[in-house]
């Protein structure tokens, strides 16, 4: 028997008891998610009505679980997504960038077009070029207090340095 065969019997061992047995189904089913189960070693209950093996998740799940339940069906009533990107919202690009600016047109000017921006514009602004390292904007909900925090962050940006350029 060569490498190839025998990996084929292991798989298929392994799908017979996922396919029989709904608690190592589950326990599969948990490496390929995001989360580790909450508990790998719960109590073992029975159905009465045939005595098949019943976890406490597929006893307590909204939705029902066959229980001869294979991978995909106790992912489907998990309902997590095993991709993690997707769950992310990405921000928008800046519309533009308040250094350049700053340098090129002044400190009002940059002021005077961060205000005809929206809230969520500034927080790309922020986001894109690192302003707020420490996440203290994300609670922030007043305008103005985004706009001075950019002006603030791209001022002291092009400032630094300067006490070694004398």
């Amino acid at each position: 028997m060569n490498l190839e065969q025998k990996m084929a019997e292991i798989f298929e061992i392994i799908l017979d008891e996922m396919k029989t047995n709904p608690s190592f189904a589950e326990k599969l089913a948990g490496i390929f998610i995001e989360e580790k189960p909450e508990k790998l070693n719960e109590p073992i209950l029975f159905d009465q009505e045939d005595g098949q093996e019943l976890s406490l998740q597929q006893e307590n799940a909204e939705l029902p679980v066959s229980k001869h339940a294979g991978i995909e069906e106790v992912v489907e009533t998990k309902g997590k997504s095993t991709d993690k990107s997707s769950n992310r919202r990405k921000r928008k690009p800046a519309k533009f960038n308040p250094e350049t600016i700053l340098i090129d047109q002044g400190k009002e000017a940059l002021q005077h077009r961060l205000e005809t921006l929206e809230v969520i514009e500034l927080k790309d602004i922020i986001s894109e070029f690192g302003m707020d390292p420490a996440k203290k904007t994300t609670r922030w909900r007043k305008k103005e207090r985004f706009v001075d925090h950019i002006l603030d962050v791209a001022l002291n940006q092009i400032e630094k340095g300067n006490a070694f350029r004398r």
